[in-house]
């Protein structure tokens, strides 16, 4: 059930951010960022659509239990070890500013959240299930990833793979989500994509090929930040003049 890079890039990464951020706005708000996209069934359907790729469409299968039971004992496993009552959700993953580590703990939680959401699994039953899923996402927004965060080490973490693994997490938990804990989850991947023709830790330094397609999210910063919209919009227009 997981995506690979390309996987993202071919399903519509830049749709998906956009729809998930302007989401987190209040209707008027959002559809009128947005132009002509009906944001009361468009984005429903991108949504629906880029959720049922994590958690699938519960058509049973052979092949459907098999999947499910192999997410189940990673999930499990992770969501054993997965403590929120402090600021280190995993005892053989450090926390903190610029922890190597920060891009394994989205990823476990994303796996827990996917089979959280995934019908018929282990944990769908599990009572608390998404409050615990939520907690442990403010415990890394509070340590490890916010718009307030330095990039240090390896930038990918912070402008391309976290936010995938964050994302994927958001779409799964859907209504369990409040416009405010959205808005607020999303702020990060917001700051560290800035322009999707541009590394946001090195000035200057262009983005070319798949790093480009992934950072593609001009329209997401303008729908999810409205004051900001004449900076967005000269983004996607640098955006398509580049790529004309």
């Amino acid at each position: 059930m997981s995506l690979s890079r390309r996987d993202l890039i071919r399903y519509g990464t830049v749709t998906t951010l956009s729809t998930v951020a302007a989401a987190a706005l209040p209707a008027g708000v959002a559809q009128a960022a947005a132009g002509t996209l009906d944001t009361t069934s468009d984005f429903a359907k991108i949504i629906a659509a880029y959720r049922a790729l994590q958690i699938g469409t519960n058509q049973p299968s052979a092949e459907r239990t098999q999947a499910v039971a192999a997410l189940d004992q990673v999930a499990q496993g992770y969501d054993s070890t997965m403590d929120v009552t402090g600021t280190q959700l995993w005892p053989d993953l450090p926390s903190g500013p610029g922890s190597n580590f920060f891009p394994t703990m989205y990823y476990r939680l994303r796996t827990i959240a996917v089979d959280w959401a995934t019908p018929g699994s282990a944990l769908s039953a599990k009572t608390g299930m998404a409050q615990r899923i939520i907690t442990a996402l403010d415990i890394l927004y509070n340590t490890e990833y916010s718009e307030k965060t330095s990039e240090i080490g390896n930038w990918y973490s912070y402008e391309i793979g976290v936010p995938y693994w964050l994302l994927q997490t958001l779409v799964a938990l859907g209504d369990q989500l409040s416009a405010d804990q959205l808005a607020r989850y999303l702020r990060p991947v917001l700051a560290f994509v800035i322009d999707p023709n541009m590394r946001t830790v090195t000035p200057g330094l262009v983005e070319t090929g798949a790093n480009r397609a992934d950072k593609s999210s001009p329209a997401a910063r303008r729908r999810s930040c409205p004051t900001a919209s004449s900076r967005a919009s000269t983004t996607r227009s640098r955006t398509c003049t580049r790529r004309s």
